[in-house]
């Protein structure tokens, strides 16, 4: 049975969630919100009748003991069965007619909880979301997705901290049609009972990103303060998930909305303090190429303790659980090191990315696609993921894969993500796709990350001390050099770095040449030292 957002006030919140139960009041009072169904929680306790739902009892029910090794393992195990649970065939048809025509492009399913005493601002960002296209398998995989996260060790936490307890959550899945933003952010009312609204924005998704702020007087509706702050990338939503993208120069120090647009989100926040009561959080999109506002979530913002004590042992658990994996695996390469050091340098190791066949190369870069599309040569790769991607098993187990790029949207949200993979794969290597330089200062992140990869195209930003400080930072550099071919003299320093190199696909060839002559540039330079000194 799927309902749509205007059936939701017909039934209780226990059935759909307090996610939908307050976006269908939004709904009520005429404004805009993106295209929505749900499939009631009466449906999902359907689905996790077979055995799931006691391994979700024995799970939260263990949580007391503390056993970290085994809560991990437990949850592992549950995450897998949550997975590749069965759904029911005419639950995907029912959901099919009823989006057809209705979401076209890109949809987002989110979980909509519900649990006795608990808003639904006390769960929010510890029940993962996920984009997909809107056909028959593609919402199979979401449905199994968001299932397999919504029981996770930090959620089952805080239900308990929150004084309920796990087996009594209700859960309902909500499927929207994906908005494009331009712009997008949060709206809270009065906040800390002062007599203002605060507003964020930021150009594309709304997501950890540099935003800009503005407070709005309510007794006159008018702005009285603006923040503006630099803004180079973005954030959009796509199949994959959230993708950065650079922004136009002149768009950097823009603000996000114009003062209109501040006005009209700040007079819709207020309209729906009468509902929600204060304060009252409103997330908001506004729709490229229409720039109509479109209402995302609101709800009345809980006044409970963000993290309290069960929560944040999880926390710390899967913290240093990360660091000790990372910290082992260093120490056993402590003497190869040494021992390395004792000799010049024989040349970078070369890896191309994609399964294109060429010879001479010590490994390749390949994304899941590549491994699940064909046959390709698993003896030396490393696997290149986005943040918002699903580790899959499959690929793991089919290449015995030990090093994985990380290609983060947001910095924070990635150690995170990293800190998870390293508690479910001990054996991994994570490597940091940098895009930003100025983000190795941030406090522990070479604690997660034995390596990075620095984009060709931003090495001419930065100084080369800088380049040695992330060498000693990380252990290990590559660079990426898509598809630019850069002067021997930079690969000369690079490589007198110990810097190792990613060849693009259609310039491979072109790139180990210049690799090469510049490999024999700095074996010279090293002979005619020694002669010297002989």
């Amino acid at each position: 049975m799927i309902l749509s957002l205007r059936e939701v006030p017909l039934r209780s919140e226990e059935e759909v969630g307090s996610k939908a139960w307050n976006l269908a009041k939004v709904l009520s009072e005429g404004l805009k919100v993106p295209e929505t169904f749900l499939i009631p929680s009466t449906e999902v306790s359907k689905i996790l009748m077979e055995g799931l739902r006691h391994e979700i009892f024995e799970l939260s029910r263990s949580l007391i003991s503390e056993d970290w090794n085994y809560l991990l393992e437990m949850e592992r195990e549950l995450k897998s069965s949550l997975s590749s649970v069965q759904i029911p065939e005419e639950l995907i048809e029912e959901l099919m007619r009823a989006i057809d025509g209705r979401i076209r492009d890109l949809a987002i399913i989110r979980p909509s909880p519900f649990s006795q005493g608990i808003s639904e601002g006390d769960l929010k960002g510890r029940m993962q979301i996920w984009y997909f296209k809107p056909e028959r398998k593609e919402i199979l995989r979401a449905i199994q997705k968001v299932l397999s996260e919504s029981f996770n060790l930090r959620t089952l936490a805080r239900i308990y901290d929150l004084g309920s307890y796990p087996e009594d959550l209700s859960l309902a899945l909500m499927i929207q049609e994906a908005i494009v933003p331009r712009s997008s952010g949060v709206a809270v009312c009065c906040p800390a009972r002062r007599n203002e609204i605060v507003i964020r924005s930021t150009w594309g998704s709304f997501d950890e990103r540099p935003s800009d702020k503005f407070r709005v007087g309510i007794d006159l509706r008018e702005i009285i303060e603006s923040e503006i702050n630099e803004k180079k990338t973005k954030l959009l939503p796509t199949d994959k998930g959230l993708k950065e993208f650079d922004l136009e120069t002149d768009l950097w120090l823009m603000p996000s909305i114009s003062k209109e647009e501040v006005l009209r989100i700040a007079n819709i926040s207020l309209d729906l303090s009468p509902i929600f009561g204060t304060p009252n959080v409103m997330e908001w999109i506004i729709q490229e190429g229409t720039n109509e506002i479109f209402i995302i979530q609101a709800y009345r913002e809980s006044e409970k303790p963000k993290i309290k004590s069960l929560e944040k042992k999880v926390i710390d658990m899967i913290q240093s659980r990360a660091v000790e994996v990372v910290t082992e695996r260093r120490k056993q390469k402590i003497p190869q090191v040494i021992r390395e050091m004792e000799f010049p340098p024989i040349g970078s190791r070369v890896y191309l990315f994609g399964p294109s066949a060429i010879f001479g190369v010590d490994g390749f870069v390949l994304t899941q696609e590549h491994v699940t599309s064909g046959e390709v040569d698993c003896s030396n790769i490393i696997l290149l993921i986005d943040e918002s991607e699903e580790l899959r098993g499959e690929v793991l187990e089919r290449c015995g894969v030990q090093s994985i790029i990380l290609r983060p949207s947001n910095i924070s949200s990635a150690i995170e993500v990293a800190k998870r993979m390293i508690a479910f794969n001990p054996g991994i290597k994570l490597i940091l796709y940098l895009k930003d330089p100025g983000t190795i200062f941030l406090p522990g992140i070479s604690g997660v990350f034995s390596g990075a990869v620095v984009p060709i195209d931003i090495i001419d930003k930065i100084s080369g001390k800088f380049l040695r400080i992330l060498k000693d930072s990380f252990g290990s550099i590559m660079i990426d050099l898509g598809e630019s071919l850069p002067s021997v003299d930079l690969l000369s320093s690079l490589i007198k770095l110990g810097a190792d190199f990613i060849l693009g696909e259609s310039e491979a060839q072109h790139q180990a040449r210049l690799i090469w002559r510049a490999e024999a540039r700095v074996f010279l330079e090293y002979a005619r030292e020694n002669l010297q000194k002989n």
